[in-house]
This record gives structure tokens, sequence and C-alpha cells, in this order.
């Protein structure tokens, strides 16, 4: 069976989002930065509801690698590395 990468279960959009996360690993991204927006535009309901859908997907998908997507209330997203107990629990 071949092996399938977490590139390969993303959509586009997730992917959008997934590659700053990456880049900034370990640190805060703000949610303007993962929608390409300036600081100073204003995030429609819609749109956080949106974020955090597309969100919740590709958290579900880095889970069995070991990554785990935390919310910033009111600011954005850090993108961790799981221990490899909880890793192995899920």
């Amino acid at each position: 069976m071949p092996e399938v990468t977490v590139l390969q279960q993303v959509e586009r959009t997730q992917l959008h989002l997934l590659v700053p996360l990456l880049y900034h690993a370990g640190e805060a991204v703000r949610y303007t930065h993962l929608l390409g927006v300036s600081r100073q535009q204003s995030l429609t309901r819609s749109i956080r509801l949106s974020l955090t859908r597309h969100i919740s997907r590709l958290r579900a998908r880095l889970w069995p690698f070991g990554l785990d997507i935390v919310c910033l209330i009111g600011y954005g997203y850090l993108l961790l590395s799981r221990s490899n107990g909880q890793a192995e629990n899920t």
C-alpha cells in the first residue's frame, strides 16, 4: 500500500492555510495573515466561520502525523507538534 502524505490529503484552500502555518511552525499566525488580507480589514462572521471549518478539517488531517493546530482566540492559529504519547492515542 503506498504511503500517503499530508499534502495528498489536503484540498486547495486548506493548503493555502497550511503553508503559512508550516512556515511559522511554533509561532502564532494572525487570521489576517492566513487569509492574505491587511490587518486593518475586519473579518466578517461568515469569513471567520469558514476559516474555522477549514482549519478544523485540516487539523483532523494533521493529527495522524503528530501535528495540531491550536486556536488563539481573537488572534489566529498556532501549529504545534504533539508529543509521541498524544499522537499514538488518536
